[in-house]
């Protein structure tokens, strides 16, 4: 197989230059060509979703990973200082530091978002490659998931300085800190696969998701997939078969 040699050959030139970074690439080349050469083309192809989700293992190269968290960290400063701001109190913000008359913030590079970003990403995938969804919504999805984690970490900040400053809790470190992040960490998700379920109300899906899959006939061939109207919106997963 075409992608086996192609492992091998990364593998060749991780153990040259000393790379783990290709070595990962070339698990990655590996798995599926291993899965291509024992199911076929046809489990491979419907291996690739799972597959793509699993490339999130792999880190991103050149210190882009890097250059995205302090990208993260001054983004969520600034936006988290607005937020402050319209909330009515006064700061001064000092690269990524929120300097109040009490006391001083730091974010650090742990409470950028990069955690919750790549953990919600993984998720959300899983969630895709379960709910059949096409490469098209999926990109939409992972979009609007991205946009969530911002924006619950730009208001887990916010709700830090507050929390402190208004009622003197201990959120600004230990495990109250840690589990106000799993809070927010968890309205992402929910933000992320209610994006998800919107946008399957105005764009229906065409393929049956697999926890439903045993549902439709073992005889028929649908062409199209209906969701239930949106008075029904909430309850759970039904579909019928458009002939």
């Amino acid at each position: 197989s075409a992608l086996i040699r192609t492992a091998l050959l990364l593998l060749l030139a991780a153990t040259l230059i000393a790379s783990p970074w290709l070595c990962g690439v070339s698990a990655m080349f590996m798995l599926m060509g291993i899965i291509y050469c024992v199911g076929g083309p046809e489990n491979a192809k419907k291996a690739l979703p799972a597959w793509l989700v699993l490339w999130m293992m792999v880190p991103l190269p050149l210190r882009i990973d890097h250059n995205l968290i302090l990208s993260l960290q001054h983004t969520a400063t600034r936006f988290s200082s607005g937020l402050l701001d319209l909330l009515g109190y006064r700061h001064v913000v000092d690269g990524v530091v929120l300097r109040l008359p009490t006391r001083i913030y730091q974010v650090e590079e742990a409470c950028s978002g990069i955690q919750s970003l790549f953990s919600a990403m993984f998720c959300t995938g899983v969630y895709l490659v379960l709910n059949r969804a096409g490469m098209l919504r999926s990109l939409i999805v992972l979009a609007g998931a991205f946009f969530w984690v911002l924006a619950a970490n730009i208001s887990r900040i916010a709700a830090v300085v507050a929390l402190k400053e208004s009622f003197g809790l201990p959120v600004d470190e230990g495990f109250y800190h840690a589990s106000l992040g799993v809070v927010f960490f968890l309205l992402t998700l929910v933000a992320t696969f209610s994006t998800e379920r919107l946008l399957n109300f105005v764009w229906p899906a065409l393929e049956l998701p697999y926890w439903l899959y045993e549902e439709a006939p073992a005889n028929a061939a649908p062409k199209k997939w209906k969701q239930k109207p949106f008075s029904e919106f909430f309850a759970p997963g039904e579909w019928t078969i458009l002939n």
